[in-house]
């Protein structure tokens, strides 16, 4: 076997100077960066139960309708698809350097970056967030590699095999349980005024059964068993609810465990994993292409503005449909979530291709200095903010779970993101890296390497 040599390390040690950096795409990771935490914002803070469910946890809401309809048209699906994409760019960018260079034991080093990936992956499932998206791409990546040699016609007629399948598949998936979709929507409502009054009266009471507080043992694994349900019923929800709200911590963290556990294994070998890899394969097809080299280009910018509306029209119609089907027919339901699939494709190349404009320009010029500071820090910016809203979510900081509004959620993600903007300028003019890109290369090359500038 090859044995794989890593550079030396007085080169490694040092971030790839500025000018040596494709322009725009550290500014889209800073971008992509929000786009996620305003989709998983909104999840961090409520149950599953919750996710389809339009009204909100906290009765009588204002804006929260319009909310859920704005973040699931103009976020959902489209910062996480975006996101994979670039790490696309960034493995081509990556290979096409090493190959130039004539090294040999690429596969080797990758694979092996892409085993210390799923370790972060795995920790931050199971200590912050369920829906951690590191696990896939670490799995995704393997297939990333292995079709690496595939001539481009061929990965970009794989790419769209795939968006259009897994679009497809999540329809049918969607329509296995729709026929529960309204019953769960009025399961949710009646949850959400079962949690209010607890709220107010520190006692549970659902249909002919009060739960005793605090929550025992037998409660808490009761419920965790139900997890698997299809259509977890509603003691799921209020049980997961006081568990993340008040704790002990030591459930918390059973929970949380389980639910990444379970979330992992029912979606990434049926959908995450070839969904996220068609994302990548785009990527890298955008990366052979060179495409930034046009963003001055009026053509370029023609396309990237009809890619852009189109797929806003596209999520806004499917966000529609969604909101409809929630109440009204499980059908529309599953057609608005196969649609909302594929606009993310062609919104997130619009907003990339609308970004590199903006890159090649000098427009808002410390706005994107801040954005691209993030982008710099991606990996750290995206396990510090679900740190940050676990400590203002569970019973290990302030307890919030289950008591902030949409418009509140979606007010904290922006007030969340702007901090990470001030901190990632501030850092980055200390350090070389982010802490965790800086762990993550010590670890890859398996050497200290210098952190400071």
């Amino acid at each position: 076997m090859t044995e794989f040599t890593p550079p030396e390390v007085t080169s490694r040690a040092k971030p790839v100077p500025r000018d040596d950096r494709v322009r725009g795409l550290d500014l889209l990771r800073g971008i992509a960066i929000y786009g996620i935490l305003v989709v998983n914002i909104q999840i961090m803070f409520v149950p599953i139960l919750f996710e389809n469910y339009p009204a909100g946890i906290v009765p009588g809401e204002r804006f929260g309708d319009l909310v859920w309809f704005l973040v699931r048209g103009l976020f959902e699906f489209k910062f996480i698809t975006l996101f994979s994409m670039l790490f696309g760019v960034g493995f081509w960018i990556q290979w096409s350097k090493w190959k130039s260079k004539e090294r040999s034991g690429f596969a080797k080093f990758y694979l092996w970056r892409l085993f210390l990936l799923l370790g972060f992956g795995v920790l931050h499932g199971t200590l912050l967030y369920f829906g951690d998206i590191l696990t896939s791409y670490a799995v995704a990546g393997v297939g990333l590699l292995l079709l690496r040699s595939v001539e481009i016609k061929s990965r970009l007629f794989i790419a769209g095999g795939m968006a259009v399948g897994m679009s497809l598949l999540l329809f049918g998936l969607t329509q296995f349980d729709m026929g529960d979709r309204i019953e769960e929507t009025e399961t949710a409502r009646e949850t959400a005024a079962v949690l209010n009054d607890y709220r107010d009266t520190g006692q549970i009471v659902y249909g002919d059964s009060v739960v005793t507080l605090p929550l025992g043992k037998d409660e808490v694994v009761g419920t965790l068993l139900k997890l698997a349900d299809i259509s977890p019923p509603a003691e799921v929800a209020i049980v997961e609810t006081v568990v993340f709200a008040q704790g002990p911590n030591r459930w918390t963290l059973v929970f949380r465990t389980s639910i990444y556990l379970l979330f992992t294994l029912s979606t990434l070998p049926f959908y995450v994993l070839w969904r996220a890899l068609a994302a990548f394969l785009i990527g890298t097809v955008l990366a052979e292409m060179q495409i930034w080299n046009r963003a001055r280009e009026d053509r370029f910018l023609q396309v990237s503005l009809a890619l852009f509306i189109g797929g806003v029209v596209l999520a806004l119609v499917a966000a529609y449909a969604r909101y409809f089907g929630a109440y009204q027919s499980g059908l529309v339901a599953g057609l608005g979530y196969s649609l909302q699939d594929l606009s993310a494709y062609p919104m997130a190349l619009g907003i990339g291709g609308l970004t590199m404009r903006w890159a090649s320009g000098t427009a808002a010029q410390a706005l994107r200095e801040g954005l691209e500071a993030v982008g710099r820090t991606a990996l750290s910016n995206y396990i510090g903010q679900s740190f940050v809203t676990m400590m203002i979510a569970t019973s290990v900081g302030l307890g919030l779970y289950g008591t902030l509004t949409q418009l509140q959620l979606l007010a904290l993600a922006t007030g969340i993101f702007l901090a990470q903007i001030v901190l990632s300028v501030a850092w980055l003019k200390v350090f070389r890296f982010g802490l965790l890109e800086w762990v993550w290369r010590c670890l890859t090359y398996r050497t200290l390497l210098p952190l400071r500038r």
